[in-house]
This record gives structure tokens, C-alpha cells and sequence, in this order.
């Protein structure tokens, strides 16, 4: 019976977070809006996000490192992850553009 009750609240988590992840930014429960709290972030944070630009759910970690340095309450599941609003994702994936987009003009010859 107690691996019956494991298996439906994962169940129901699973089925929360695709709820999530398919509606629009909306008043989505989950959504931290990482675009005004991006110069608060500490600089290894604001790195892994750029190096992980196709993240979805944020490990635990992230989401402590996040709330620990913008003094900001960001929602988690029961295993401590948060889930990126679309819109979330679209900012990551556009500031990891623009970092890599600096790292070439940087490393090409200047005459």
C-alpha cells in the first residue's frame, strides 16, 4: 500500500509540472521571471544557467542559489526543484546566445 501512495504523489507531480510546462505564462504558479532577478544572481549562477540554457526544471541547488541571493521565494516541488516559465527559458537560452556571441568576438584577432 505505502508504494502505491509513493507512486501516485509522483504521479501527481509528474502530471503538475507537464500541466505547467504546456500552459502559457499566464499566471503560472511557478514562474520566478529570472529576467528581473538576472543582475542579482551571483556570477557561478548566472554561469550555469548559461551553460545549461535547455533546462526546464532547476536542480535544488540552483533554485537555493537563486533564492539565497535575491532574497526572492521561488516555489519548488516536493524534491526542491522549480520548474522555468517559457518565457524563463526563452531569456536563459537568449543571454547564453549573447555570452556566446562575446566569447567569439573576444577571441578573434583585433587589428
Amino acid at each position: 500500500m505505502q508504494k502505491l501512495n509513493i507512486w501516485t504523489r509522483r504521479v501527481r507531480d509528474i502530471r503538475a509540472t507537464r500541466q505547467f510546462l504546456n500552459s502559457d505564462d499566464e499566471g503560472g504558479a511557478l514562474a520566478m521571471e529570472i529576467e528581473k532577478l538576472w543582475d542579482q544572481l551571483d556570477p557561478e549562477t548566472r554561469q550555469w544557467l548559461v551553460d545549461n540554457p535547455g533546462c526546464k526544471i532547476l536542480p535544488r541547488t540552483v533554485a537555493a542559489a537563486i533564492m539565497k541571493s535575491t532574497g526572492t521565494q521561488v516555489e519548488q516541488d516536493r524534491h526542491g526543484e522549480t520548474v522555468l516559465s517559457p518565457s524563463d527559458c526563452d531569456f536563459i537560452r537568449e543571454a547564453a546566445e549573447r555570452a556566446d556571441a562575446s566569447r567569439g568576438a573576444s577571441s578573434t584577432p583585433r587589428r
